[in-house]
C-alpha cells in the first residue's frame, strides 16, 4: 500500500480573503461552483493555501464576489514575500 503525500495547508492572505468573501455571502463551495462553473475542489485548494488562483480563476471569483481584483493581487503579493 502506498501513501499519498498531501501538500501541507498553509494559510494565505489570498485564500483567507476569498473564503471571507464566500462566507460573508453565506455561500457553500457547491454554491460558488454551480454559479461560476469552477470546481469546488479547486476553490477549496485556493482557500486553503494549496494553490494560487490562475488569472482566469481570479477574475471569475472577484467578479462573482464583487471583490476588487486589486485586493486579491495585493494579497497574493503579500503571500509571496
Amino acid at each position: 500500500m502506498t501513501s499519498k503525500k498531501r501538500r501541507k495547508r498553509r494559510k494565505t492572505k489570498a485564500g483567507e480573503l476569498l473564503r471571507k468573501a464566500r462566507v460573508s455571502k453565506k455561500l457553500s463551495l457547491n454554491d460558488v461552483s454551480a454559479a461560476t462553473g469552477l470546481q469546488g475542489g479547486g476553490i477549496s485548494h485556493i482557500e486553503n493555501g494549496r494553490s494560487v488562483p490562475t488569472i482566469k480563476t481570479a477574475i471569475i471569483l472577484c467578479t462573482f464576489y464583487k471583490l476588487p481584483m486589486k485586493k486579491l493581487i495585493e494579497a497574493v503579493k503579500e503571500d509571496e514575500l
